[in-house]
């Protein structure tokens, strides 16, 4: 099994009530996706990552999704490298990550807790717990390429890793408008360990 569920109308709540979704048994694949949606829910699962030896492996992966909700789920990533807990990808909008557990591991680097890329707008982070582990480049947070007026608030990272360049939430690429705050990181790794990293294109962003 690669993906287990694949989320193919709008509208949907799927609440686990406690129970587990296992994936990456044979192949790569994701926990959960969903794909140009709207108003999905993803509640009270807990999602595990079953192989150490696949890459690229993500427990809940939302791509060109809005109005949505991912809450309350315990994710457990395990491979090698590129392990993403949650990712919303590609114009998607107003979306709300909360009270999740998510803790990524990798026998590589770049292993993420939180991924959001490309074009994405009005989404908020709240309230999460998140424990990324690897090599070198985890991260607990990372927005990457015009992520827009994101909040991320009161989420407790750590992050560490046996190499350099681990953080604790990293932003770059012309993203504009985002508000970090409340806050708990803890980074640990060999050197450049960082808890907020903004880069030079990141603009208006307040950080307290």
């Amino acid at each position: 099994i690669g993906t287990c569920y694949n989320i193919t109308a709008d509208n949907v709540v799927l609440d686990c009530a406690g129970y587990g979704i296992t994936y990456g048994t044979v192949n790569q694949g994701n926990g959960v996706t969903a794909d140009n949606r709207t108003n999905v829910t993803v509640q009270n699962c807990f999602i595990l990552d079953n192989s150490s030896t696949n890459s690229l492996g993500i427990g809940i992966n939302f791509t060109r999704t809005n109005l949505s909700v991912i809450y309350n789920n315990t994710i457990d990533t395990n491979g090698t490298n590129d392990n993403y807990g949650i990712q919303i990808a590609t114009r998607s909008y107003t979306n709300r990550i909360e009270n999740n557990t998510i803790r990524t591991v990798g026998s590589g680097a770049t292993n993420i807790g939180i991924l959001f890329t490309t074009a994405l707008l009005n989404n908020n982070i709240t309230g999460n717990r998140i424990n990324t582990n690897g090599t070198s480049d985890n991260y607990g947070i990372r927005l990457i390429t015009d992520v827009n007026n994101t909040v991320i608030d009161n989420n407790n990272i750590t992050t560490a890793g046996t190499g350099a360049s681990n953080y604790g939430i990293y932003m770059a690429s012309r993203s504009t408008n985002n508000n970090i705050t409340t806050n708990t990181i803890n980074t640990s790794g060999t050197t450049a360990n960082v808890g907020i990293y903004l880069d030079t294109s990141v603009n208006d962003t307040l950080v307290l």
